[in-house]
């Protein structure tokens, strides 16, 4: 990721077997979170190993300049 970007992210407090869930991060004041196409495959990269770690399963995505759900 982005050195120095901080990052704001939702995640419901507790685990329900079959829960759907909606993860989002943020850059503050709109900055970007990504310094470049090789940060934002190292993010995809991470969410692969984490789905396969955990057995989650990621439905949709999206990657932009200062955020990511």
């Amino acid at each position: 990721m982005a050195t120095g970007r901080a990052w704001a992210v939702l995640l419901a407090a507790a685990d329900t077997s079959g829960a759907v869930y909606h993860v989002m991060g943020r850059g503050d004041r709109r900055e970007p979170i990504y310094g470049d196409d090789q940060d934002r495959l190292l993010f995809l990269d991470t969410l692969a190993e984490a789905c396969e770690k955990t057995d989650w399963q990621v439905h949709a995505w999206c990657l932009m300049s200062n955020r990511c759900s």
